[in-house]
């Protein structure tokens, strides 16, 4: 072989050294981006709520308590997320309902007809699936002890606004106009027992905000 024909082959096999680290370094930029898409499809699981002790949006494990997902995907991925089939895949009916009133800071008072989500099933589907609610009706999520929540919105429909109440029924915070499936976890910096779902923007328009006071008709099947 003459030193010719030695530096050709070793031109060729330099070049097809480059190519392979391009083409490995291609896969591997391509990786996490996948491995964040089932990550977040194996830790949001089926839930709406997570809490932070139990991990997360609203309690963590299912409101009640599962793990959802607390950074963004790129919006391609976070939609095809929150449109595949979650739990139970459809509206929940027949939960007990309360009236609920906040008193607010400038004297007026709101009144809502809220559903009740007291346990870890009806915690994880909430109001998903659902196509419109009314502008008087709510649904309001309760918990075991206070803890901040984060929810999500994912195979939900309706643009909301949440409310974060204290056990002592204090509202905690608002966090308003959530969109119909963001798989974007949002909460307030505080621990609520209960966490209140009305539609967007109605929280503005009947003055709840911080410093109201929730208030419901004696012997409810809510408590506090």
């Amino acid at each position: 072989m003459s030193s010719g024909q030695a530096f050709s082959i070793a031109g060729v096999a330099g070049v097809a050294g480059v190519v392979a680290v391009l083409l490995s370094g291609l896969i591997a930029c391509a990786r996490p981006v996948e491995a964040g898409v089932d990550a977040v499809a194996a830790g949001a699981g089926t839930t709406r709520s997570g809490s932070a002790a139990a991990g997360s949006s609203g309690s963590a494990a299912g409101q009640g308590a599962a793990n959802v997902p607390g950074g963004r995907l790129d919006a391609g991925a976070a939609v095809r997320e929150a449109m595949q089939p979650g739990y139970g895949s459809a509206a929940q009916t027949g939960l007990p309902e309360v009236p609920l009133s906040f008193v607010n800071p400038d004297g007026s008072v709101a009144r809502l007809t809220a559903e009740v989500a007291s346990t870890e099933s009806q915690h994880m589907t909430g109001l998903m699936y659902r196509q419109s609610m009314a502008r008087d009706r709510a649904m309001i999520f309760v918990f075991q002890d206070e803890q901040k929540r984060y929810f999500y919105m994912k195979n939900t429909y309706i643009p909301l606004d949440m409310v974060f109440v204290s056990g002592r029924g204090e509202v905690l915070g608002v966090v308003e106009n959530n969109r119909p499936l963001s798989l974007e976890s949002r909460g307030v910096d505080a621990p609520a027992k209960f966490v209140v779902e009305i539609n967007a923007w109605e929280a503005s328009r009947l003055g709840i905000r911080a410093g109201s006071l929730m208030r419901t008709a004696s012997g409810s099947v809510l408590s506090f």
